[in-house]
């Protein structure tokens, strides 16, 4: 049987967008949570997650590089932020790669001070971590690598869609970032895997996000991956799907800076609405699929 990681990213981003991630975790579809800790209402993402009984192992960090403010002090990682002191933002972040404007021993001091504040918030080490708007997957993959191998972390994210190239119902701007992040993303996989780090063997979420998602295109995103590899017969595969669900942000939230357009509008509950319906779950039934989390996962 196939295996499914549902992923909700932004944990932490707000105090809406956290308890609709905890009812979509609770309703038994999205089986694994990514925390922002520079999220401005991480606290109460994990006291929500405790009063829900939420394992800690099923809440992995959401690296972020790109939006808000860092916990470095500023003067020890400039490079990484803009004139007014944030992140550079997510295209920034990228264009900063691609000039070699970005230093990398301050990429691993933030990476670093992210780990030591999820420990405090926890008590204990993320079992996965991914990258908030795929930072991860930039040239900064092996000093990420590097990192997580130090702390002993073993598991994080590969955000390569298949043929994400032709969903033409993407707008130009996005699909060109999708395109660009799947690129990448293949790239890292190998230095993932050359580190001893695990990734799961296919990605959906990039077709499927916001307005975009329906259950018909996940089902044929979900057959479409599991799909690729027919040769082999007798490995289990790991498909991990990305989702953002959560109440529209109506006060404050973000991560320093404030709350971003996409987390005001209906989007994110409409996802939800998706996540929670008895016609997702029959889906999966119906595909032959188990669901799984990160703390499953064997890595030898």
């Amino acid at each position: 049987m196939n295996r499914i990681i549902i992923t909700a990213d932004d944990f932490g981003y707000s105090k809406e967008r956290n308890m609709g991630i905890v009812e979509c975790f609770l309703s038994g579809t999205v089986t694994t949570i990514s925390l922002l800790v520079n999220g401005i209402h991480c606290e109460d993402a994990i006291q929500l997650a405790a009063k829900h009984n939420i394992p800690l192992e099923r809440i992995g960090l959401h690296l972020n590089l790109s939006e808000g403010t860092p916990l470095s002090l500023p003067e020890y990682v400039a490079s990484l932020l803009n004139k007014e002191g944030f992140f550079r933002g997510k295209i920034g972040f990228c264009n900063a790669i691609k000039a070699r404007l970005i230093k990398y021993n301050e990429v691993k001091l933030e990476i670093k001070a992210q780990i030591d504040k999820y420990r405090i918030l926890t008590g204990r080490l993320p079992l996965h971590v991914d990258g908030h708007q795929h930072v991860h997957v930039t040239d900064i993959r092996e000093i990420f690598s590097d990192v997580l191998k130090a702390n002993g972390i073993n598991c994080t994210r590969q955000c390569g869609e298949l043929n994400i190239d032709k969903y033409l119902y993407i707008d130009d701007a996005r699909r060109r970032f999708y395109v660009e992040k799947s690129e990448e993303s293949g790239i890292a996989k190998i230095v993932f895997r050359n580190n001893g780090i695990w990734c799961p063997d296919y990605f959906v979420g990039l077709s499927t996000s916001g307005a975009d998602m329906n259950i018909e295109r996940l089902k044929a995103a979900i057959t479409k991956a599991f799909n690729f590899n027919t040769g082999d017969a007798t490995k289990q595969f790991v498909c991990e799907i990305m989702v953002h669900p959560g109440y529209c942000t109506k006060q404050d939230g973000g991560c320093g800076c404030g709350p971003d357009d996409f987390s005001k509008i209906q989007d994110r509950e409409h996802e939800m609405d998706i996540l929670k319906s008895d016609k997702l779950k029959e889906t999966f039934s119906e595909l032959g699929v188990s669901l799984i989390s990160y703390c499953n996962i064997k890595v030898s």
